[in-house]
């Protein structure tokens, strides 16, 4: 059936608006996620895993955090007859603190009925070799900028991971706001986010000095695209304690380019130590709950790094590529992370045949102080 394209052909009345409105609300309050994604359509991909997503977190009490409804505002805009449904979530998060984020979606109609199609967004950029990138007009001076840290990331991506992006697969989004990007979600508070299969989102928070916003977009961008290649390589079945410490050493290769005074290993460790706790085994790092998301990030990062650094990287890649071998877990948030924290530490003692309780091995290693920022200073320059 051919989609009407302008809302002029097939205008959308005050009292389908009206009934609209009502019926995705009482979509999310009852709980009726077939009839919630039934707004959506599926053709456009990531939008619609998105908005799944959505769904789930809204409904789950992830972290600590509870969502609700503040309000639904349907906007048209001036002149057009292009409609707008503007969602206002409250989040209150573990500490009992609570935001109000809010985001803008378009709507349009077709036969079939009034959809929401996608994010309120101007600019859509695809140039070649890079994924598609999508930002505001308000947004569009910071395009150079970001165009550049996506190209890099991708050179230095591959080269870590030896492989050649699949671009055509990856999306990125600049938002305007923190609030906007955490209301996509939702989340309490979010500067950066991918889940799998979806788009990257990221935002520029405010306390971000426009001197800074380079090398912010670079780690931002490194982080999360390399969540998208861990995934696209172990078909989504990494724990998190890899995901985040993966992320966060190759976040740790630009931080040697940027001369940073204080190298990864030893933020971590300082880390650590103000959460008055040490290095742990893999086991008992796995066993961190999700609200130990701080921890999970260092714990991780000294895993990784430990891991490539004595063993290399070549076979800390088929470590993670075997995980691709496996089905897909069709779960989400705590009852995924349980199986996928089991899975890995069985694999971890497999291919590195250390037991996952031992902590002499790593603990050896950082006490040596073996890690090097001239090695990593290297390692970078090769790979740009």
């Amino acid at each position: 059936m051919k989609k009407i394209k302008n809302l002029n052909d097939m205008l959308i009345s005050t009292k389908e608006l009206i009934i609209f409105k009502k019926n995705f609300i009482k979509s999310v309050k009852e709980k009726d996620k077939r009839t919630f994604l039934s707004f959506y359509r599926k053709n456009n991909d990531h939008f619609y895993n998105e908005q799944s997503h959505w769904f789930d977190n809204f409904h789950t009490d992830h972290l600590g955090e509870v969502y609700r409804i503040e309000s639904i505002n349907i906007k048209r805009q001036h002149i057009k007859s292009v409609f707008k449904i503007e969602i206002t979530v409250l989040s209150t998060n573990k500490f009992n603190e609570t935001r109000s984020n809010k985001i803008l979606y378009r709507i349009d109609k077709d036969q079939k009925g009034i959809f929401i199609s996608g994010l309120d967004i101007d600019k859509h950029v695809i140039l070649n070799g890079l994924p598609s990138i999508q930002f505001n007009e308000n947004l569009k001076k910071i395009a150079p900028l970001l165009i550049e840290c996506v190209q890099k990331s991708i050179l230095l991506i591959q080269h870590v991971f030896k492989i050649s992006l699949k671009i055509e697969d990856l999306n990125i989004v600049l938002f305007e706001s923190v609030q906007e990007l955490s209301c996509s979600v939702p989340t309490d508070r979010a500067y950066g986010w991918y889940e799998y299969q979806e788009s990257i989102k990221i935002s520029i928070p405010e306390f971000v000095k426009s001197s800074d916003i380079k090398t912010y977009l670079m780690r931002i961008i490194v982080h999360e695209m390399t969540h998208f290649v861990l995934s696209k390589e172990s078909n989504d079945n990494l724990s998190l304690l890899l995901q985040e410490g993966t992320a966060l050493y190759l976040e740790s290769l630009i931080e040697i380019e940027d001369n940073c005074d204080l190298i990864q290993v030893e933020k971590s460790l300082n880390i650590l130590n103000e959460f008055e706790t040490t290095i742990k085994s893999f086991q008992k790092s796995h066993e961190l709950s999700l609200g130990s998301d701080v921890e999970i990030y260092h714990q991780g990062y000294l895993w990784v790094n430990f891991l490539i650094s004595v063993y290399g990287i070549e076979k800390f890649l088929v470590f993670i590529k075997s995980f691709g071998k496996l089905p897909f877990i069709n779960l989400r948030m705590i009852n995924k992370s349980t199986i996928l924290n089991e899975i890995v530490c069985k694999e971890f003692q497999k291919n590195y045949g250390i037991n996952v309780f031992d902590t002499f091995k790593i603990r050896d290693y950082y006490d040596k102080g073996r890690q090097s920022s001239i090695d990593k200073q290297n390692f970078y320059s090769s790979s740009i």
